[in-house]
């Protein structure tokens, strides 16, 4: 996907009103006004120039750092996340390296996405589209998250999470919608 329809998917989460036919100038605008306004959209945008700058190696863990150290959050430029990448409350995220999530993806505040322990680096879990996780949540391990999901507040999830599917509590209960 370019980064054009990226980051006017990100925008449109944002509430914005555009599209890929909207022009230049109106997504320029609007783009322009999150950076100053929004530091979450800035975050987000940040993480999508680490993940095109990647195979810079030093470039790439400076600008890591720098987002950590400026909004508190620790999103892997090794992971991948679709179109649509909205985050509530910038403070506290972690998203491991290798973790693969789809497009409109919305993340609240204290979120932590990846390996259940260091032994096992590479059990990261695998989140669908239209996800969105409330503050506190945890996805740990080696787990396959669908479609059309919610995972709530202070939810410790250690296991899948079928389409449809509302999942809370610790440990998980999940409903189907």
């Amino acid at each position: 996907m370019s980064i054009k329809r990226t980051i006017t998917s990100d925008l449109r989460v944002c509430g914005f009103k555009v599209d890929e036919r909207s022009s230049f100038f109106k997504i320029l605008k609007y783009f322009i006004y999150s950076v100053i306004l929004k530091p979450a959209f800035l975050c987000v945008f940040l993480y999508r120039v680490n993940r095109k700058i990647r195979k810079f190696g030093i470039f790439a863990k400076l600008l890591s750092v720098y987002r950590f150290y400026v909004f508190g959050i620790d999103i892997s430029f090794l992971s991948k996340i679709g179109p649509g990448f909205k985050i509530s409350h910038v403070s506290d995220i972690v998203i491991g390296a290798g973790v693969e999530i789809g497009s409109n993806f919305h993340v609240y505040n204290g979120v932590t996405i990846g390996a259940k322990n260091f032994e096992k680096p590479d059990e990261k879990p695998i989140i669908g589209n239209n996800v969105t996780i409330g503050s506190g949540a945890k996805v740990l391990g080696d787990i396959k998250i669908g479609n059309n999901v919610q995972i709530g507040a202070l939810t410790f999830c250690n296991k899948s999470v079928p389409d449809n599917s509302v999942a809370y509590g610790n440990p998980v209960q999940i409903i189907n919608k």
